[in-house]
């Protein structure tokens, strides 16, 4: 782990913190500011992206995407105050699906075209 602490007692991450698999490859990388996580993104063992997506006061905040070991992307979609919101696209190799959430709710799903209320 690379990181710093904004106090000498090391219990506030602030900065840039990178984590590495026992082999030495990239596994996270994380951003705090005076102690709360702002950024994350995470890394397979083979180099590609796992995850990636932003915080905010702590909870996920934004476009969350999410890619296979292959690189391909499996799952995006949008958080607000931690839940899941809005429209979120499950990817498959061909064909995708597209499920709708309203506060972490899932309010219907769309396989193939058709939505299906729950």
């Amino acid at each position: 782990m690379i990181g710093s602490f904004k106090s000498k007692k090391f219990k506030v991450k602030h900065g840039h913190f990178i984590y590495y698999y026992e082999t030495g490859k990239l596994k996270n990388k994380e951003y705090y500011n005076n102690g709360l996580l702002y950024s994350a993104e995470g890394y397979f063992e083979n180099g590609n992206i796992r995850y990636s997506g932003k915080y905010l006061h702590g909870k996920r905040q934004g476009i969350w995407t999410n890619w296979n070991s292959e690189g391909r992307i499996i799952l995006k979609g949008n958080f607000k105050n931690g839940m899941k919101d809005g429209e979120w696209i499950r990817h498959f190799r061909d064909s995708n699906m597209k499920i709708y959430y309203n506060n972490g709710v899932i309010e219907g799903k769309q396989p193939g075209g058709i939505v299906r209320r729950e």
